[in-house]
């Protein structure tokens, strides 16, 4: 066999080599190109549902504070509706235990006064300390002020009627009667004031009426 033709049986299986590895990169690259594809559209995917599902947390929020608004403004509504009768029951029981009538009577009013107070407390709803606190415009209502320098001004000396709050909304203020600072007592109007003549003697008819009667 001659040296040409060896040659050429040496160069096929080389170049059929080269063909191979050229396409072998041609389908590494567009594995990688698809690849690539697939992450993209894998982080795509993922993105939209951590969207989705940060939305239903947000609507599950807003659903239940809405609610929780509904419902807080239909026990107020109701509350305030109740408490006349409340306060009535306060005032029975004050006037009971007042006119000394017998226990039985006076623990029976205290014992459903307990119960309304239990049943208002579990809704969040609370009486609003007045007696010997500082006056706060936001829950007390003053509807009298008291001269006294026995306690600081603006104590809240006496509750007249109760109010009650939820939480940081005030549903009644209380009524309540205040400390204010003494007025000094007014001093006498002085004499010669209305043309009076003063008690020392002063303010006597002058040389006018003397001239007169000479």
């Amino acid at each position: 066999m001659s040296e040409e033709a060896c040659g050429a049986q040496g160069g096929e299986p080389a170049a059929e080599q080269a063909e191979g590895t050229q396409e072998a990169s041609a389908a590494q690259v567009d594995l990688e190109a698809e690849l690539r594809q697939e992450i993209a559209l894998k982080e795509k995917y993922l993105a939209g549902w951590q969207r989705a599902q940060a939305d239903l947390e947000n609507l599950k929020k807003r659903v239940a504070r809405e609610q929780a608004e509904i419902r807080a403004v239909v026990v107020e509504a109701f509350v305030k509706n109740m408490l006349p009768a409340l306060d009535s029951l306060e005032r029975a029981t004050k006037h009971a235990r007042s006119s000394g009538a017998d226990d039985s009577t006076t623990q029976g009013l205290d014992l459903v006064m307990n119960k309304f107070l239990e049943c208002l407390e579990r809704e969040g709803i609370t009486p609003i300390s007045a007696s010997g606190e500082p006056y706060d415009p936001m829950r007390h209502e003053a509807i009298l002020r008291v001269p006294t320098a026995e306690v600081e001004e603006g104590t809240v000396l006496d509750e007249v009627q109760r109010g009650y709050a939820s939480k940081d909304r005030v549903i009644r203020p209380a009524l309540v009667t205040v400390a204010c600072r003494p007025t000094a007592e007014p001093e006498e109007a002085a004499y010669g004031a209305g043309g009076d003549q003063e008690p020392d003697g002063r303010g006597q008819p002058g040389n006018g009426d003397a001239g007169a009667d000479e």
